[in-house]
């Protein structure tokens, strides 16, 4: 993800790290950071109350299947809260309609289709996919 500011990279292939670079670092630190996502201070990696990782040792990988507990723990914690859980199924919707929507670049030269759910003069699809 590239803003103003920085980027910011994911690689699933690497999912326990993260890239990340600051526009306004000083110019002889100018570069990509890597982040070690594992240590216990990040969330949902540690017990709560700082009682201790969750999985592993820092930098010993979590797999695939770790995203879906958290996920079920966040849905579980919030139920029992009693708060509105995150992402709400409003929010998936808008996504799908942002990911729905073509770049620029498949507007100038890709036939095109409407995107189902979107009001009219926001976003279409290319048909040569």
């Amino acid at each position: 993800m590239n803003g103003s500011k920085g980027s910011l990279v994911f690689n699933l292939e690497r999912m326990n790290e993260l890239e990340y670079y600051n526009c306004d670092d000083p110019e002889d630190r100018l570069g990509f950071r890597l982040i070690q996502a594992t240590a216990d201070c990040h969330p949902y990696m540690g017990l709560p109350e700082g009682a201790g990782p969750r999985y592993w040792p820092v930098a010993h990988i979590i797999g695939y299947e770790h995203t879906f507990i958290n996920t079920i723990f966040a849905l579980c914690e919030a139920v029992a809260k009693g708060e509105q859980t995150w992402p709400s199924f409003e929010d998936g919707l808008k996504t799908q309609k942002v990911l729905a929507a073509p770049s620029p670049a498949q507007c100038e030269c890709s036939p095109q289709v409407r995107a189902p759910g979107l009001p009219t003069g926001e976003g279409t699809w290319p048909t040569d996919r």
